[in-house]
């Protein structure tokens, strides 16, 4: 494995750190709390994760970032004949193989069994080899020859061979008892022998009774053919026979039908006869009715006529009536296209002073929400901050100079005094901004007065756009009224024209 780069975002000590690793051996030098140590926990958390960083997840973030600054490594380098780029976040985590664009790992979980997978080694093995600190060295120092043969043999996979070694052995010990079995249990050669030469014996005798029984079935096969044409000429006899009978059955089934189709065509000329003898008798009687069936359709027509000529007259009435009605509501709304006209550009007008005052309101009633959470947010993030320093301050000064350094984890000592001072000022810092802040959200919590009169002065425009919309609608309504009754004027007359 070969170090290529390693860069640092708010890591601990480190705001922005980039560090390129040459060819040979790269020293890195700096006063205690620069940052040292923070450069091999952090290609640690790169491979790792959380299991390798010194307390929790939140203390790895740089003091001076805030409360959302991005906590980013990116770890560079090379094993065996790929090249990965790691890129690790506290909530996210990415894995690239050979300068591709698409990760081949893109969750915390992936990249974590990825990487331990390809290195080979948990992270306890990794710090004891590879990764090995200058006090941690004598773990191995403590350790038996033995062991410590043990312990190197797992981490550089001579393990895995020897237990290959001994599952082989296994196998191979298995197989041996397995022929030895079956040679145990296989019969003695003479005997089977003896019965190979039974079952030739036993062959030949069924191959010659085949033979035997393939001559008879040659002979059967001859007979069969020299009866075969008489039993085929029985067969057709026997079908025409068959097909005689049928014809002979539908032969006699007919007749029967036409005999009864001439008794039944006998009754019904029979009843003809009748029928006309009748139709002579009724003739005779009805001829002195055929005078007055003339004179009552005469009568017919004329009722007809008269009443046609009263209903004529009704309706000419109503006729009379209903152009009347007509015209005088023609009257009425004779002027609807020329309101129609006027309403329409009144509408449009106050339409766009509709639109020009929604949108100016719109502005700025975006313009004062989006002040407003700003300064909600950042007050918010202020909060947060100023906690977070506080208790920092608070931990610091009650563990004094023998306690830790929140970022580094090293001891404090004469440092102590600085510490505190950096942590007020930024106190300080963080109080003000508050104050701030905190003024500006009361003053943007009450609507400003622009914003106030836009809203009324749009809801009275709404109010006169919907009143003018209401009176076009109607005007609308008497123009296609009015053309309605000039066309039921015009039919109606055509109408009373055609009546007289």
């Amino acid at each position: 494995m070969r170090l290529n780069s390693l860069k640092l975002t708010n890591f601990r000590q480190h705001a922005n750190t980039e560090i390129h690793f040459e060819t040979g051996l790269t020293g890195i030098i700096g006063p205690n709390g620069a940052g040292k140590t923070t450069v091999l926990e952090a290609i640690a958390w790169a491979l790792y994760g959380n299991q390798a960083i010194r307390g929790n997840r939140d203390s790895i973030r740089f003091m001076g970032a805030g409360a959302r600054a991005q906590v980013e490594v990116e770890l560079d380098f090379v094993l065996g004949s790929h090249r990965y780029r790691i890129v690790r976040a506290l909530t996210s985590a990415e894995v690239y193989l050979d300068g591709a664009d698409t990760p081949i790992a893109n969750s915390i979980s992936a990249v974590n069994e990825l990487l331990q997978r390809r290195l080979g080694m948990t992270l306890s093995e990794f710090y004891h080899t590879y990764f090995t600190g200058q006090k941690e060295l004598n773990v191995m120092a403590a350790m038996k020859p033995g062991a410590r043969g043990q312990f190197l043999s797992r981490v550089l996979g001579y393990e895995k061979l020897r237990i290959a070694q001994d599952l082989t052995r296994e196998k191979r010990n298995r197989v041996r008892a397995s022929i030895d079995g079956m040679q145990r249990g296989m019969p003695d050669p003479e005997a089977v022998l003896r019965s190979l030469a039974e079952a030739a014996s036993r062959k030949e005798e069924a191959e010659a009774r085949a033979q035997q029984a393939a001559h008879r079935g040659a002979v059967r096969q001859r007979e069969m053919m020299a009866v075969e044409p008489r039993w085929e000429m029985v067969q057709r006899q026997r079908e025409q026979s068959a097909q005689l009978l049928t014809q002979i059955t539908v032969a006699e089934e007919k007749e029967a039908a036409l005999h009864r189709d001439a008794e039944r065509i006998t009754r019904e000329l029979e009843g003809v006869q009748a029928a006309r003898s009748q139709l002579d008798t009724l003739r005779e009687a009805i001829e002195p009715l055929f005078a007055l069936n003339v004179e009552l359709q005469a009568l017919n027509t004329l009722y007809r006529e008269e009443g046609r000529r009263k209903t004529l007259l009704e309706a000419e009435a109503a006729l009379r009536e209903e152009i009347a009605r007509l015209e005088e509501r023609h009257a009425r709304i004779e002027r609807a296209p020329a309101l129609e006209e006027e309403a329409t550009l009144e509408l449009e007008k106050r339409r766009a002073e509709l639109e020009d005052a929604q949108g100016l309101l719109e502005a700025r009633r975006t313009e004062w929400v989006r002040d407003r959470q700003e300064a909600q947010t950042k007050r918010e993030a202020l909060r947060q901050q100023y906690s977070e320093l506080k208790h920092q301050r608070d931990r610091v000064v009650a563990v004094g100079e023998d306690g830790e350094c929140p970022t580094c984890a090293r001891p404090l000592g004469g440092s102590l005094h600085t510490v505190v001072e950096h942590l007020d000022e930024m106190l300080e810092t963080v109080n003000v901004d508050g104050n701030y802040y905190k003024a500006r959200v009361e003053q943007l919590e009450q609507m400003p007065d622009d914003v106030r009169e836009l809203d009324e002065k749009r809801r009275a425009l709404m109010q006169e756009v919907g009143t003018l919309e209401r009176r076009l609608a109607k005007v609308q309504l008497a123009v296609q009224e009015l053309i309605s009754i000039i066309r039921d004027i015009a039919s109606k007359q055509q109408r009373q024209v055609q009546m007289k």
